[in-house]
């Protein structure tokens, strides 16, 4: 019996292109099951005004943490400088979106810079995947937090998901414009 060969047709009825089930399994899934571990990173950008409510603080911080979705381990680098009082404790936060506070998920050793791992539940990984964890260090002048920053997706995450749906759509314009010349 023949294989199914996958194939791309430009459909005369409703002008648009057709793709065979198979053609877009072979584009979206590799012929292997993949065995890497698929790493996500994440950016983190503390400052005053992400608090609730904002502080107003000199104070700023940078870093990038990663989740590795086979194992559940996250890890992190980041640091801070210019608080105003001294750090009093830090601790990454969740489940809450911007704008919001939550109960504290994961323990940071004090000082700048933070460099640590743990691992995650499923149910945490899920939320920190969906941008709903924070890190926050609290000082002895805003105990309740001095800076907050989102743990967000990297950019470059979704970009393979942009870069085919721009694809798709110069096919479909590249179509339109061959019919109607």
């Amino acid at each position: 019996m023949e294989a199914a060969r996958p194939f791309i047709r430009f459909s005369g009825i409703t002008g648009g292109l057709a793709v065979s089930a198979t053609a877009l399994a072979g584009i979206l899934m590799p012929a292997e099951p993949a065995t890497a571990e698929e790493i996500i990173d994440f950016v983190i950008t503390l400052d005053g005004d992400q608090e609730v409510p904002p502080v107003n603080t000199p104070a700023t911080g940078s870093g990038t943490a990663s989740l590795d979705t086979t194992t559940n381990e996250f890890s992190w680098e980041f640091e801070y400088s210019g608080l105003l009082g001294e750090e009093t404790a830090a601790h990454f936060h969740g489940d809450a979106p911007r704008c919001a506070n939550a109960g504290v998920q994961v323990t940071l050793d004090s000082g700048s810079p933070k460099i640590g791992s743990t691992t995650l539940t499923d149910e945490q990984a899920d939320a920190l995947m969906a941008g709903l964890w924070y890190v926050n260090v609290h000082s002895d002048l805003h105990p309740p937090g001095e800076i907050r920053g989102q743990v967000v997706p990297e950019p470059g995450t979704y970009a393979l998901f942009a870069g085919l749906a721009a694809f798709i759509g110069v096919l479909f314009w590249r179509r339109r414009r061959l019919r109607s010349a």
